[in-house]
C-alpha cells in the first residue's frame, strides 16, 4: 500500500517515544521490551496504526450506515 502522506510516521513517532518513555521508566530491560512491542504491532497490525485506525473507521462507518 502507498504512502500517499505523512500522517503514518508521524504518529508513528510519537507513539514510539512515549511507549520508549515508559519502558524505560518500567524496567532496566526497555530495549527488549520496546523491541517485542515493536515486532508484536508489526505482526498485528500490518498496515500501522493510522492503517488499523482507517479500516475501524470504516468499518464503523459501514455499520452505522445498515
Amino acid at each position: 500500500m502507498a504512502s500517499r502522506n505523512f500522517t503514518g510516521p508521524i504518529v508513528g513517532a510519537v507513539v514510539f517515544n512515549y511507549l520508549k518513555t515508559y519502558a524505560v521508566g518500567f524496567t532496566v530491560y526497555w530495549q527488549a521490551l520496546l523491541g517485542l512491542v515493536l515486532v508484536v504491532l508489526v505482526v498485528v497490525l500490518p498496515t500501522g496504526i493510522v492503517g488499523t485506525a482507517r479500516l475501524l473507521a470504516a468499518a464503523v462507518r459501514r455499520r452505522s450506515a445498515q
